[in-house]
């Protein structure tokens, strides 16, 4: 596994899934682009998830990572989206039917977007964690008061 890009291929998918994307997922004239933007499409939510709810920034965090770190996301990517194969996009339901109402609440829909395998694997190497990183801060307004 190339561990040098937090992105992962559709041959790294399918060598730790046995899943081949290009014959699974379906869309435009070539299967291959419609499974690398299946593969981006998950990446970016997993990155923004992580971001949003673990007080991370994955684009600044991910060079400076140890390569189990890196590893383990990677891991994580891979466990997401084989979820998604078999569970559809649920961070994308609205929970609402108009013929029964709220059938699932927002709680209920975030709890299950991200896949019980790729939380293990993120809490495994230390990134699914909600200890707050104390970044450097500048702005217009004078922040940081010390300078």
């Amino acid at each position: 596994m190339n561990l040098n890009t937090k992105e992962i291929t559709t041959d790294e998918f399918m060598e730790f899934t046995g899943i081949d994307l290009t014959g699974r997922i379906k869309g435009g004239d070539n299967p291959s682009d419609a499974a690398q933007a299946f593969l981006r499409r998950e990446s970016r939510r997993l990155e923004t998830f992580i971001d949003a709810e673990l007080y991370r920034k994955m684009s600044e965090d991910y060079p400076n990572m140890t390569d189990d770190q890196k590893d383990h996301y990677k891991h994580a990517l891979i466990e997401q989206c084989a979820y998604v194969l078999r569970n559809g996009e649920i961070s994308t339901d609205s929970g609402y039917d108009p013929e029964k109402g709220e059938v699932a609440s927002n709680g209920t829909l975030t709890a299950k977007s991200i896949a019980p395998n790729a939380i293990r694997e993120l809490k495994a190497c230390g990134i699914w964690s909600r200890f707050i990183l104390n970044r450097g801060r500048n702005c217009a307004d004078g922040w940081p008061w010390w300078n």
